[in-house]
């Protein structure tokens, strides 16, 4: 999902929401139109590839009528993003939304920040429990990969700036588990720090709660070296519901939640 953000007195950026990234980028061209110097440098580690990333400080960053802190940002090139949307110019991380529930709508295309969770009361349907790592959010869910194999167990990030589900390969998720037309050859996968080689394939179902997906596409790859983080076994984008609230003061994920009456109009809506 694009939102367009006011960048202080620079006027308005398109942003990609990423519930997947703890930090917020920005690409260089609007580090350079808005007067940011690299201060520091950090070592960025992804799904991907591990690099080190120039570090700026931004101020001014408002969505709708939230006007977010003083952030630590990463300048980048944003190749696998501009490959959809040239006109994208930074990234949203999880840390311009700390302190606020957030409502994804895929539907109408709108992210509505909910910093008081004055929308949870008014929301219901197929929630389930957070894990954090990070300010990375996880959920369990079952994956079957091919019948007659039982389903497995696995921890996944949601990420919504995904196209398919990755999984990282583990000694109960291997291709030998995949009946031989749920493998469709190699695929590359990317993020902002680079691009490796990994397995295309399908499994037969997902059960994310009281939520089915069926006849799923994703990336089978081996866990990076430098991925330490033990308990993430892979990527769920969160474009595959219509809509999802996160419920961080509740510790709870509402996939597709249902009004049970009129919201509040007290909250801030961002859309394309």
């Amino acid at each position: 999902m694009v939102v367009r953000v006011q960048v202080g007195p620079h006027g308005v950026a398109p942003f990609v929401v990423d519930t997947a990234s703890s930090v917020t980028v920005v690409s260089p061209e609007l580090a350079q139109r808005i007067g940011l110097i690299p201060v520091a440098s950090r070592d960025v580690l992804t799904h991907v590839e591990a690099g080190c990333l120039p570090v700026a400080r931004l101020e001014g960053l408002q969505l709708g009528r939230r006007v977010v802190p003083p952030l630590d940002v990463l300048i980048a090139d944003l190749d696998p993003l501009w490959r959809h949307d040239r006109s994208v110019q930074g990234v949203l991380g999880q840390d311009a939304f700390v302190g606020a529930n957030l409502l994804i709508d895929y539907r109408k295309r709108r992210l509505t920040i909910d910093p008081g969770g004055l929308l949870a009361p008014f929301l219901d349907g197929n929630a389930v429990d957070m894990r954090h790592q990070g300010r990375r959010v996880l959920v369990d869910v079952a994956v079957t990969l091919s019948r007659p194999w039982p389903a497995v167990p696995v921890r996944l990030v949601l990420d919504s700036a995904a196209m398919s589900v990755t999984l990282f390969e583990r000694d109960d998720l291997k291709p030998a588990h995949f009946a031989p037309n749920r493998l469709l050859g190699y695929v590359q996968i990317e993020s902002l720090h680079g691009a490796r080689t990994a397995i295309k394939g399908r499994v037969d179902e997902i059960a994310v709660g009281s939520s089915l997906l069926h006849r799923v596409p994703v990336t089978l790859t081996d866990r990076p070296d430098w991925w330490d983080v033990s308990e993430q076994d892979g990527l769920l984008p969160t474009t595959f519901f219509a809509s999802l609230y996160f419920d961080y003061r509740a510790g709870i994920v509402i996939f597709n939640p249902r009004w049970t009456a009129t919201a509040p109009q007290t909250v801030d809506a961002l859309t394309p």
